[in-house]
């Protein structure tokens, strides 16, 4: 049975968190995302990693529950997640939750039920405008999501295109008599 190799559900679980990533506009390069990382406040850096962990944290704890549902050995699964968690470098608060309930399996009937958590993507409150990229209405389609930390704009195939942080964002104005939004950002520290 596929479940029982414990290869599938680290295959799983790094599809998942891209998944997830990409859902909410996280899906950055590495090089990006470290220079994004090292120019904000020690506040806001551990806001950052708070989130992470949450995103993580929500991902085992419900592959946890799938585990448990296809009657994958409690210590193996205890095994798995545990190594997961230690490979993941989840924070002490999210990796005690996930703790918790792998000390909890122990106890579990196998057929006893592990509530499933809503993911971080379906929780996010969004809005999303149609847009031309340009200056006039023949240019391409995209789509122009508010996030909570960005702007992001996106192709129709779902990539995104550019990505604007609040934090380096000097000016927003729209006019809307012309229907146009102007965003200035910093770009290095100019």
């Amino acid at each position: 049975m596929l479940w029982l190799r414990m290869p599938f559900w680290e295959t799983a679980f790094l599809d998942m968190v891209a998944q997830e990533r990409d859902k909410i506009g996280m899906d950055e390069e590495p090089a990006e995302m470290i220079d994004r990382y090292s120019q904000l406040s020690e506040a806001d850096r551990k806001r950052l990693e708070l989130e992470e962990d949450r995103i993580l944290a929500t991902l085992l704890h419900n592959m946890t529950a799938m585990m448990h549902l296809c009657h994958v050995p409690v210590r193996t699964i205890q095994q798995k997640v545990r190594r997961m968690l230690g490979k993941a470098h989840i924070g002490l608060i999210y990796s005690k939750r996930i703790n918790q309930l792998l000390d909890e399996l122990i106890t579990l009937p196998p057929t006893g039920k592990i509530p499933l958590k809503p993911l971080v993507s379906r929780l996010i409150q969004k809005q999303v405008f149609a847009v031309h990229e340009g200056s006039n209405a023949e240019a391409p389609l995209c789509f122009l999501e508010i996030c909570d930390d960005a702007i992001i704009l996106r192709a129709c195939n779902g990539a995104i295109q550019e990505r604007w942080w609040y934090e380096r964002m000097v000016n927003m104005t729209y006019s809307p008599k012309a229907r146009v939004l102007c965003l200035w950002q910093r770009h290095d520290d100019q």
